[in-house]
């Protein structure tokens, strides 16, 4: 069978809710200072699809239609073997960091 829906707790939606509630408004603003303005209408690229910060169900419904439903995956052996070691990434960026303050 296929998967439909994934079961969240309740009070994972809620501390989302929480942790976002702030952007929310913010969001809202946003989108209607952009439909309110002549310039971003001109703009030819769509607006940013931010309906998911509107109320804490379409959080939690958005949550549960991209997150919970695409499980992150665990990388391939040629997406590992392709990937240098964390240690030689911080090598470089380590010397990178001392040849700009040189």
């Amino acid at each position: 069978g296929k998967v439909i829906r994934m079961r969240i707790a309740e009070t994972a939606c809620t501390e989302l809710w929480t942790c976002c509630e702030g952007f929310s408004s913010k969001a809202i603003a946003l989108r209607q200072a952009v439909l309110d303005s002549r310039l971003a209408s001109m703009q030819p690229s769509p607006l940013e699809n931010l309906a998911m910060f509107d109320d804490q169900q379409s959080l939690c419904d958005w949550a549960h239609d991209v997150i919970a439903l695409h499980p992150f995956t665990t990388p391939g052996e040629s997406e590992r073997e392709a990937t240098p070691p964390s240690q030689a990434l911080a090598r470089r960026l380590l010397a990178a960091v001392e040849s700009y303050d040189a």
